[in-house]
């Protein structure tokens, strides 16, 4: 459930993508004065190295302005994504007023990373 709904947003049109990074689909949530909640992006390819290399763009540019994770699982590696379905790899962000994390995964039939930034209310 979302209040806004993006389609096939270029990766190139947020901060931080990388290179040949996949299109996004963009759900924004906005509260009851109307201002942003959370933001959930999430892309999807077939290739394991184009995700792994979108998960490493996305925790450097989240590494650089938040500092690093609060907690991390898994490898993002295309070789360890590729390993078998539903592999996957995280790297949680957590302070008083602001969560993020991220995802990369293998679907079987895709590889996708899912990114999701909320402000936590006071």
């Amino acid at each position: 459930m979302s209040d806004l709904t993006c389609l096939n947003v270029p990766s190139s049109a947020l901060p931080g993508s990388a290179s040949g990074a996949p299109a996004r689909t963009l759900w924004f949530t906005f509260g009851t004065k109307e201002q942003l909640l959370s933001v959930v992006a999430v892309s999807r390819d077939a290739n394991a190295q184009t995700i792994s290399n979108a998960f490493a763009s996305t925790q450097s540019l989240l590494n650089n302005q938040a500092g690093a994770a609060a907690t991390t699982a898994g490898s993002a590696a295309a070789h360890a994504l590729t390993q078998g379905i539903l592999r996957q790899a995280s790297a949680e962000y957590r302070f008083k007023n602001y969560y993020a994390v991220e995802r990369a995964a293998n679907m079987g039939n895709a590889y996708v990373l899912t990114e999701e930034y909320r402000s936590l209310p006071d």
